[in-house]
């Protein structure tokens, strides 16, 4: 949960910089200090990530 947490407001910050796209922010997470483990973002864990971040945080992404 507490890592599901850090993706989503890494996310906001990161999108209220430029819109990026779904690669772009693929290669940002793994490159992230954040992300301790260097772990990729597969597609089907964003699209979960995202929603989980437009409901929590009540933004649209």
């Amino acid at each position: 949960m507490v890592q599901k947490f850090k993706f989503c407001l890494w996310l906001v910050d990161l999108l209220t910089v430029k819109p990026l796209t779904l690669i772009d922010i693929q290669h940002k997470w793994v490159n992230s200090t954040l992300n301790d483990r260097q772990e990729e973002l597969p597609e089907r864990t964003f699209s979960r990530y995202r929603r989980d971040t437009e409901s929590l945080l009540n933004v649209d992404i």
